[in-house]
């Protein structure tokens, strides 16, 4: 005999977010890939003060509603894989990697902010647990911060970003009337289901038979007219009762292959006159963030806009900023910033290798081209004095952006 636990298993451990790109922004379209990461999501619908003297101290008798908003955090370790994916959604959109014409192909996705235009893309996000799944449309990242430490015990690149999207709901139930069913089954004649539609789902009896009302049971397969049960309801359903399924995840959303960016082996290199990429700061290097902020505040609301926002975005001003620790054991960095020098800032992985005769290998890199130390914070490190370059990255009058993200993986496709 197995046991009939209650309820929906809504464990965090279950989580899961899948996403799809949008053609026009704020138009739903189905996910086609997963993500890894914890997504959090906020809608929130605030209520505003409105004068009203009614001879009392009361200050609330009409309800003033503003539109939807919804906000909300992502965060994940970052891989090969999503740091091409996860910048389209507030640096660049687009999904073309160019090939680099080996025998086993890797494919460069560059990512660069745009200078007049407003350049990325928006997803349709399912997120939550089976039994409560959400859908929001018009989601993106109005910035994001890519991070390393070599202390982290996780030792991994890290990404992490707020999220703004237009809106967001639980996935809508389908509901329905009993013809008939048993302890481990529910029918309803001519109700025209597809075969396994609902597999994964949960069932919740609503009225009808007394033992079973408030039961939730998951589905373990369904066909035109019958669902079939993972265990038993206290009573056979019978005819009448009602009953309401859960809403659904996209069926079909399978697992990606994905290769960690790990912290360990991270090389950092900051120049002067000489060019991006040659000086390697050796036995220094600590940790690193990298901020991108798009500029993007939300989406406007207009006169038509009854209890949403519009899919236009508030575009502001771009900008990079960011942080490096180092052992703080030479003046370089010191006499760079007293004397304003601009740096140039490379931050480089390699991952694995995609074509072994040409040993071509995966690559994470961050290049921000014109960066200003801003400010300097000494600390402790184990018994070594540190410190930690805060910086701000400008436009380069050569490649016309303050920095751009370099992924090279085994994807001629991005999903």
């Amino acid at each position: 005999m197995t046991t009939n636990w209650p309820g929906i298993p809504n464990s965090v451990a279950l989580r899961r977010a899948y996403a799809g790109t949008e053609i026009y922004a704020g138009t739903a379209v189905t996910p086609t890939f997963r993500l890894y990461g914890k997504m959090v999501l906020n809608p929130k619908r605030p209520l505003a003060d409105r004068e009203e003297f009614a001879g009392t101290f009361f200050a609330d008798y009409t309800p003033v509603y503003g539109p939807w908003e919804v906000d909300g955090t992502y965060e994940q370790p970052l891989t090969y894989e999503d740091l091409a994916i996860l910048p389209r959604y507030s640096l660049a959109g687009g999904s073309a990697g160019v090939s680099d014409g080996q025998a086993t192909p890797g494919y460069l996705y560059t990512r660069r902010p745009h200078a007049t235009r407003i350049d990325f893309d928006a997803m349709t996000l399912e997120s939550g647990v089976p039994g409560m799944p959400w859908r929001a449309t018009d989601l993106f990242f109005p910035e994001f911060t890519i991070s390393g430490d070599i202390d982290d015990s996780e030792a991994a690149w890290k990404w992490s970003s707020p999220v703004k999207a237009a809106t967001t709901d639980l996935i809508a139930a389908t509901t329905g009337t009993a013809t008939g069913g048993s302890t481990s089954t529910v029918v309803k004649t001519a109700a025209g289901w597809t075969v396994n539609q609902f597999q994964g789902g949960y069932v919740r009896m609503l009225t009808g038979t007394a033992g079973n009302i408030g039961q939730v049971r998951e589905i373990a397969s369904n066909d035109a007219t019958t669902l079939t049960l993972v265990g038993l309801f206290p009573s056979a359903v019978a005819n009448t009762d009602t009953f309401e399924i859960s809403g659904m995840f996209t069926a079909g959303i399978a697992d990606r292959t994905r290769e960690t960016i790990d912290a360990p082996g991270t090389l950092l290199y900051l120049d002067g006159s000489s060019a991006i990429g040659t000086t390697l700061q050796t036995m220094r290097f600590i940790s690193f963030s990298v901020t991108y902020q798009s500029g993007v505040t939300g989406m406007k609301r207009f006169m038509e806009n009854v209890d949403t926002l519009s899919s236009k975005p508030d575009q502001g001003k771009k900008r990079v900023v960011g942080q490096v620790r180092l052992e703080f054991d030479n003046r370089d960095q010191y006499d760079a910033w007293k004397a304003k020098t601009v740096r140039k800032i490379r931050i480089k992985k390699e991952g694995s290798t995609i074509d072994t005769g040409a040993a071509t290998k995966k690559l994470g890199q961050i290049d921000v081209y014109a960066a200003q130390w801003s400010e300097m914070s000494v600390d402790e490190r184990q018994n070594n004095i540190t410190c930690t370059w805060g910086f701000r990255g400008f436009v380069d009058a050569t490649e016309g952006v303050p920095f751009q993200i370099l992924a090279k993986n085994k994807l001629n496709v991005l999903p």
